[in-house]
Order: structure tokens, then C-alpha cells, then sequence
């Protein structure tokens, strides 16, 4: 699933993800507004999530008490930051951060 993050950036993420890890975009929600009942219908394993500029990511506790089995990947509006949170309370955050962390912050979690 993917939410807010633009159609340039949710590209460059699957096209770079996706040779690593089993990852289908199985919904862009549009709205944060929807994003529980969503989540509840799809219940998806990882959700992807891009905060508008000085947005808090509180939107990810939101998302983990919606699907608590889900991961959930924020990406800062200037891509310089991104935390993978899991349930419970765990955070990993990335900074100057290249895919390859990424996949290897993923791989294991999302297939395993």
C-alpha cells in the first residue's frame, strides 16, 4: 500500500524494492482520512507512507494500531529521512540513507 507519496517517488521505491522483495502496490490511498478503514480491508505487511513537510510521524503508531502485524515505512518530504516502524515499538531510523539499507531493512521483515 502506498499513501501520499508521490507517483515519481512511489515508482523510484517499488522499482528499487521490488527485484529484492515480494512487494505489490495493492492500493494508493489518497486520503488520510480513509487510510483506517483501508487498512482494516486490506491488511497489508508493509505500508509506505510520505509526511508532508513538518508533519510528525505520528501517522505511523495510527497505522500500527490499524494492522498491528504491518510495517510501516515513512519517508520524509525530503527523502533525506526514513523510519520502519513495527509493533511493538520498535523504530529504525535511516539517515543519508541509500536503497541498499533499505533492502536490507526490509528484506527480512517483509518476507520473513
Amino acid at each position: 500500500m502506498v499513501l501520499t507519496v508521490s507517483p515519481l517517488l512511489r515508482d523510484l521505491v517499488v522499482a528499487v524494492l521490488s527485484p529484492h522483495i515480494c512487494l505489490d502496490v495493492i492500493e494508493v490511498v489518497e486520503s488520510r482520512a480513509l487510510l483506517a478503514d483501508r487498512l482494516h480491508a486490506l491488511s497489508p505487511a508493509l505500508v509506505l507512507i510520505g509526511l508532508a513537510a513538518g508533519e510528525s510521524d505520528a501517522v505511523a503508531l495510527e497505522t500500527l494500531a490499524a494492522v498491528p502485524g504491518a510495517k510501516v515505512l515513512l519517508l520524509a518530504a525530503n527523502a533525506a529521512l526514513a523510519r520502519l516502524y513495527e509493533a511493538p515499538g520498535r523504530c529504525v531510523t535511516f539517515t543519508d540513507f541509500s536503497h541498499q539499507d533499505l533492502i536490507g531493512a526490509l528484506a527480512p521483515r517483509v518476507e520473513g
